[in-house]
């Protein structure tokens, strides 16, 4: 996408998207290439979703809160813990939201985390509200993004 695909595409949202940011993703995701897009997945970090408590915290999260957990090695051991990350999708939309957890990419999840199989070492799996802010269907699964500290 060019610069002014992406500025005429935050426009058309409503110009919700600061003209700087707009730029500044478009110039990071020429800088990184294709192969640097993350994958957003959904996440249910509430009491009674997958089962467990986030790493970072120890807490449950409401599905109204933006939070997400990341790929092992964003997630660096625990150093990227209640940061703040800004995720931006290809319609224009972006949103803030708090790491809370890791995305295990290395050995999947334990029977007592729900058994997953390990996920893709390019994945932002976000909760409700990050689909929401971002104004996107969880019924496709996966959608293409890109994020930054915020």
């Amino acid at each position: 996408m060019t610069k002014f695909g992406a500025l005429d595409l935050a426009i058309g949202v409503g110009g919700k998207i600061e003209k700087k940011e707009v730029l500044s993703a478009v110039e990071n995701l020429r800088l990184l290439g294709s192969s640097h897009i993350r994958k957003l997945t959904d996440h249910d970090f509430t009491e009674g979703g997958y089962g467990w408590k986030s790493e970072c915290n120890g807490e449950y999260h409401e599905g109204a809160e933006r939070v997400v957990a990341l790929s092992t090695r964003w997630y660096n051991g625990e150093s990227m813990c209640v940061k703040m990350v800004l995720v931006l999708s290809g319609n224009g939309r972006k949103v803030r939201a708090k790491v809370v957890d890791e995305c295990d990419s290395l050995g999947g999840c334990d029977e007592m985390h729900g058994g997953q199989p390990p996920c893709g070492n390019n994945v932002v799996a976000g909760s409700d509200a990050v689909w929401n802010g971002l104004v996107l269907d969880k019924g496709l699964g996966v959608v293409d993004v890109t994020w930054s500290m915020a």
